[in-house]
């Protein structure tokens, strides 16, 4: 009877789309995890990767999940989910934990349900206080204190949109609190971007001995770019037709990775757009790699121009945009594009196709367009879409990013 979400698992369905870790890749760091999730020695209880928009995070946690989870180490996973209900507010945080906590193992099973026989049903049981005290540390500090280490991951934190900026800060207190009070090393994975009123809590005197940050962005340049140019020639390699794109293009993977500037992102959604558009390989990647960087360019860019090159690629004036009269299509792919900017909500195509009274079969068919940056089952018109980073909403509604007025919102 403990109130939980069931798609928070790191590898629910909704999850999916962040199992793209590429073997050879962030060894270093992932084997710093590891040490520090298996180790026998005292460790700080909170391992914090931090990293901005585009860094690998995600992908990163959901490789440590599975090799824990091969290792019976992993007790508890959430992945927030920015737009889903559940999955982006604090509401369930702490009942999904206890929950997959009594199901992974049957000591802490006995105690976690012993405590929920008392547990409240009513308001009262979205107290942030009450299910941390009630559902974990009062039941789990029967545990006995030679227990291994049990980790428990918790990714994008920073996709909990819902009271955020309050409700994140008194969660973490209430986290790092309870795993003081714990016999046993219950340990805490959390990724996230480095938002001020997260770090801020983690830089707190109280609590600085509890954890141990690593920040993406103090990795070495030579070793970042060392991983996705990896991840970009093996996935190059495995195309049907790499073997004449590399013959045309000689230098594409270096210049890929120079292109990519860091972000693993990039380098992610230039491989969906070759995969997705086999046949058209050599004329991707030149339209990728003809637009030129100005001097004063920051990271981003070149992500802003990955966005403008699908979206060009997918709405062509002298295309998909003139197939009706009076620019319909224009106006709707401007709609559908505005729902997937701005929408709190993730929202399935039937309810797009109530709220903005376009036919489903237009939905349908400018959705099927947009497969390197959407995520969406288009045999199901009732599943919600979703975009597949928070980095492409965030490009359509900032005009000094989105620079092409067509798709700017």
């Amino acid at each position: 009877r403990i109130p939980h979400s069931k798609h928070a698992t790191f590898d629910s369905a909704i999850n999916k789309t962040k199992n793209g870790y590429m073997p050879g890749t962030r060894m270093e760091l992932i084997e710093q995890v590891m040490d520090w999730a298996t180790s026998d020695e005292p460790v700080p209880r909170l391992f914090i990767l931090s990293g901005a928009a585009g860094t690998g995070k995600s992908t990163i946690a959901y490789e440590l999940a599975k090799r824990l989870k091969v290792k019976n180490r992993l007790g508890a996973s959430f992945f927030f989910v920015r737009g889903d209900a559940d999955l982006s507010c604090t509401d369930y945080v702490f009942p999904t934990i206890a929950y997959q906590l009594a199901h992974f193992e049957y000591a802490f099973c006995s105690s976690i349900v012993e405590s929920c026989r008392t547990f409240p049903t009513g308001g009262d049981q979205f107290s942030l206080e009450g299910q941390c005290k009630d559902l974990l540390v009062d039941p789990l500090s029967n545990i006995s204190g030679d227990h291994c280490s049990v980790v428990v991951i918790i990714d994008a934190l920073d996709e909990c949109t819902e009271l955020g900026f309050e409700r994140i800060p008194r969660m973490l207190y209430l986290l790092l609190d309870g795993l003081l009070q714990l016999p046993f090393p219950l340990r805490v994975l959390l990724t996230t971007r480095p938002e001020l009123y997260i770090e801020d809590v983690f830089a707190s005197k109280s609590f600085s001995s509890l954890t141990d940050p690593v920040r993406l962005e103090e990795i070495p340049r030579q070793t970042v770019d060392s991983d996705i140019r990896l991840f970009i020639s093996e996935s190059i390699g495995g195309m049907s037709r790499s073997d004449f794109l590399l013959e045309s293009h000689p230098h594409v993977i270096d210049d890929l990775t120079r292109r990519a500037d860091g972000l693993f992102i990039y380098a992610m959604t230039v491989i969906r757009i070759l995969r997705a558009n086999p046949n058209e390989l050599s004329t991707l990647i030149d339209s990728l790699l003809s637009t030129a960087a100005p001097e004063d360019t920051v990271a981003l860019h070149e992500l802003d121009v990955l966005y403008l090159t699908v979206l060009r690629s997918a709405f062509p004036i002298d295309g998909f945009l003139e197939l009706l009269p009076h620019s319909r299509n224009k106006i709707y792919m401007q709609q559908v594009l505005a729902v997937l900017a701005v929408a709190q909500d993730h929202l399935s195509p039937s309810t797009m196709s109530l709220l903005l009274g376009i036919p489903i079969s237009n939905i349908r068919s400018i959705l099927s367009r947009l497969p390197s940056v959407v995520f969406s089952k288009l045999l199901d018109d009732t599943e919600p879409i979703r975009p597949l980073h928070t980095s492409f909403p965030q490009f359509l509604v900032a005009s000094h990013r989105c620079r092409d007025p067509l798709y700017y919102i």
